[in-house]
C-alpha cells in the first residue's frame, strides 16, 4: 500500500530537490530546511515520517500534550521513556537537523529488519 498527498506534489531537480516559493503543508511535520530555504528533498520526507512515527507509537492524553511532546522531540529535550534504545536512536536520526545525516528509507527498513528488539 502507498499513500500520497498529491496536493503537495512537485518535480525534483537533478539533485533530488524540490524548490517551492511557498511553504506548503502542516508546520508540525515540516522539516527545518523547508521552513528555512523552501527546499524539500526525500530526506525532508524522512523528517516528516519521524514525526508521524513518534505520534503513532506515543500515547497522548490531549491535543495540547501531543503538540508539546512533538515540540520537545524537535528541540531534543524529550526523553526516551517507553522506547527501546535502538528505536529511539533510529527516530532521532530521522529528525536530524542536517538532511544529509538522516537515513534513507532503505536504511530505515534495513535497520528495522535487522533488529528484533523493538
Amino acid at each position: 500500500m502507498k499513500i500520497g498527498d498529491f496536493g503537495l506534489a512537485g518535480v525534483l531537480n537533478a539533485e533530488g530537490v524540490f524548490e517551492t516559493s511557498a511553504s506548503l503543508g502542516n508546520l508540525i511535520y515540516m522539516a527545518p530546511e523547508i521552513k528555512k530555504d523552501s527546499l524539500a528533498s526525500k530526506k525532508s520526507d524522512i523528517y516528516s515520517l519521524g514525526i508521524i512515527w513518534f505520534e503513532i507509537f506515543s500515547d497522548f492524553e490531549s491535543i495540547s500534550e501531543r503538540y508539546r511532546e512533538i515540540q520537545n522531540l524537535k528541540m531534543n529535550t524529550k526523553d526516551a521513556a517507553g522506547w527501546s534504545k535502538n528505536l529511539w536512536s533510529l527516530l532521532m536520526s530521522m529528525l536530524d537537523e542536517n538532511p544529509s545525516e538522516r537515513p534513507s528509507a532503505e536504511r530505515i527498513l534495513a535497520v528495522l529488519q535487522a533488529k528484533g528488539d523493538y
